[in-house]
């Protein structure tokens, strides 16, 4: 019996030919996806609790928006060629495309992987033109990366999954990502708690995410005051006070610390007078770096930068 038949009762499979978009956004709605994860574990800069759960809804979401951005209609466009040299390079077999998931054990938990392998492995795929840092990801991959594929690997019952990345276009990274018991654990704890709410339609407290304030706004609609009071809202209204108080003290010290080291660099940029490079004997290095911007909206100009590295 292959690997792919034995995994077969921890999931169902819900996508079927030929399904139109209003049965993908119905499948949407009827749980929580591998790549909306992140999310509940408060590792997405793109997305609110209060977003995840409005979209969840039978009712549409306050901030509902099917117009595909141009950057995610290329990479649909470039995820075969992706998916093709991931295959290539890992040494693997291609067994499905983009299956849509649900746990049987968890029936709230969906996974989408772009692919599964003829052994039952999950394979995610990405096309990634900005925020590579080579340093964070030698580490390990975003951990919203590595939740997706935890959650993946939950529904399919996998022990790995196979996660590459297309850099710029022309270079790719790939590597297998082991289960990681722990983690799924904590997954299964918020996914359950959250689908609870959707189903109970009690909506969870804001994580103070922007796109969650955006959908708060919207849904203030009547003009008369409303009295709130103090034994329910009288400790948030305390803690708005102290993080207020301490936000204005970091951003008065970000102020003194930033004025303090200009300062010292103007200082150093006298003691080279008319030189526009300067070293130390430990190692120090310093110079003016010339920018060129262009001129679109804005007048054309030049801006110096004065670049101080400490030694490695």
């Amino acid at each position: 019996m292959s690997a792919a038949k034995q995994l077969q009762h921890a999931f169902e499979t819900l996508s079927a030919p030929g399904d139109s978009r209003e049965a993908w956004l119905e499948r949407r709605r009827s749980g929580v996806g591998a790549s909306e994860v992140a999310i509940l574990m408060g590792a997405s800069g793109w997305g609110s609790i209060l977003g995840l759960y409005y979209s969840k809804l039978e009712e549409s979401d306050p901030d509902d928006n099917d117009d595909p951005e141009e950057y995610l209609q290329w990479g649909n466009l470039l995820q075969d060629a992706i998916l093709g040299e991931l295959a290539k390079r890992a040494g693997v077999k291609i067994a499905a495309r983009e299956p849509h998931l649900r746990s049987t054990e968890h029936t709230w938990m969906l996974a989408t992987p772009d692919a599964i392998t003829a052994d039952g492995e999950p394979m995610e795929c990405k096309n990634i033109s900005y925020g590579y840092d080579q340093e964070d990801w030698d580490v390990g991959i975003p951990e919203k990366y590595f939740l997706q594929c935890q959650q993946q690997m939950a529904v399919t019952n996998a022990k790995r999954c196979l996660f590459g990345v297309l850099l710029w276009g022309s270079r790719m990274i790939w590597e297998w990502v082991p289960r990681d018991e722990a983690t799924i654990a904590k997954i299964v704890k918020a996914g359950s708690a959250f689908w609870k709410r959707v189903l109970d339609r009690e909506e969870p407290p804001a994580d103070g995410h922007p796109e969650g304030r955006k959908i708060l706004a919207r849904l203030a609609i009547v003009e008369s005051p409303l009295e709130l009071f103090e034994p329910d809202v009288g400790d948030l209204l305390d803690e708005w006070q102290r993080f207020d108080t301490e936000l204005a003290n970091v951003r008065q010290k970000e102020r003194q610390a930033k004025r303090c080291r200009d300062a010292a660099a103007d200082q150093i940029a006298q003691a080279m007078g008319e030189h526009r490079q300067a070293y130390t004997a430990t190692g120090w290095s310093m110079r003016w770096k010339t920018t060129n911007k262009a001129g679109h909206t804005v007048k054309p100009s030049i801006v110096n930068t004065l670049e101080i590295k400490a030694p490695k």
